[in-house]
């Protein structure tokens, strides 16, 4: 899992700003883990509709817009290629 996660910062963002864009993003893993310990209470009381619309939100939010930019940048690297 993690050499999967440096290997795809790399590829995707350059090396150019590698450690920041790494450290930012096992920040960020950190930050969410830290929320999954108050959303299992949640769901341990009964609230296991909201945590999962809660998760379902924070996917959509975090996850579609880079595979729209994703899909973008690859989209355009491919027909620029193809123009040389």
């Amino acid at each position: 899992l993690f050499g999967m996660f440096f290997a795809n910062i790399g590829k995707r963002f350059d090396y150019n700003n590698y450690g920041s864009l790494a450290g930012l993003g096992l920040l960020v893993s950190a930050i969410a883990s830290l929320l999954q310990y108050p959303m299992i209470v949640m769901a341990s009381r009964g609230d296991d509709k909201i945590v999962n619309a809660a998760s379902a939100i924070a996917m959509a939010n975090t996850g579609l817009p880079y595979c729209w930019w994703l899909w973008y940048r690859e989209h355009y690297q491919n027909n620029e290629t193809i123009k040389e």
